[in-house]
């Protein structure tokens, strides 16, 4: 049966051959980066593979590697199947804590301290440093209010000194000063929530002529500050509505409708009387 023993030994042949690829992942340095994703191993044209963030959630997946290898990132981990595949999904949050605390709201900042693990067998565990990813660290924080943040460089135990207070314009550091992620323990949501409309009349334009008015919604503003490596609730407080008009607004020739203004000094106040001096 001189086919089937052909076909056996290929097979055989394919088998050793990936195996032997354990000793090109003895370094980091046996990865190069062919796209901000894609990256090659070696001078092996069939060993490569990629990754990409989407909504703070990591994508790895990998071709050509040893059976047995072990790929992970933060508290995930595969193994690389018989035919040299492997691919998973990890929450990237895990490796954003040295990631700087973010000045403004919903803005992509460049990050590039996450990494992820191989061991091939027989050889040492490797960590792969993955290039700049662009990441909202402002919706990592958010997501407290779901549940725990937590970072793999986290200090167990720590006490809630420094808190973010995150705004619609610009986010407020309060307590100790914190310059990455890690180092914020707190972290303060605020949301709207009324009905009530203030009729505001009386504009005039710069040359004197009466403008349309303005519907001025009154929303209290509720503020919840949460302990970001628990995800508990640490205190909550409402701030009523001032029924104020202003004293100006931007008209363009008809009734103009906005929301009350968010309180954030007072609201700042309140939040560092909920830290540990």
């Amino acid at each position: 049966m001189p086919f089937r023993t052909s076909l056996l030994f290929l097979a055989l042949t394919a088998c050793t051959d990936l195996g032997a690829r354990s000793e090109h992942l003895s370094s980091p340095a046996a990865f190069t980066w062919e796209s901000d994703i894609r990256f090659k191993v070696a001078a092996e044209p069939d060993m490569w593979g990629q990754v990409a963030l989407y909504d703070n959630e990591l994508d790895l997946f990998v071709w050509g590697f040893p059976p047995g290898t072990v790929i992970g990132a933060g508290t995930t981990e595969v193994i690389v199947n018989d035919e040299g595949k492997a691919k998973f999904k990890a929450p990237g949050t895990e490796m954003f804590g040295t990631a700087k605390v973010p000045e403004r709201p919903f803005v992509m900042d460049k990050f590039a301290g996450a990494s992820f693990r191989v061991q091939a067998p027989g050889q040492p565990v490797l960590n792969v440093p993955i290039p700049e990813l662009k990441v909202n660290t402002t919706q990592v924080l958010q997501q407290v209010a779901s549940g725990p943040v937590s970072f793999s460089t986290d200090v167990a135990n720590a006490p809630v000194q420094t808190a973010i207070l995150i705004g619609d314009q610009q986010n407020r550091l309060i307590g100790l000063r914190a310059t990455t992620l890690q180092e914020i323990d707190a972290i303060a949501i605020t949301t709207r929530e009324g009905t009530e409309v203030l009729k505001c009349e009386g504009y005039v334009d710069d040359n004197g002529q009466m403008t349309a008015g303005l519907d001025l919604a009154l929303k209290d503003t509720v503020t919840t500050v949460y302990e970001r490596t628990s995800g508990n609730v640490i205190a909550k407080q409402t701030f009523p509505a001032k029924k104020r008009c202003p004293d100006s607004y931007v008209s363009y020739g008809s009734t103009a409708q906005q929301d009350s203004p968010i309180p954030y000094d007072e609201i700042e106040s309140w939040v560092s009387k909920q830290l540990v001096r």
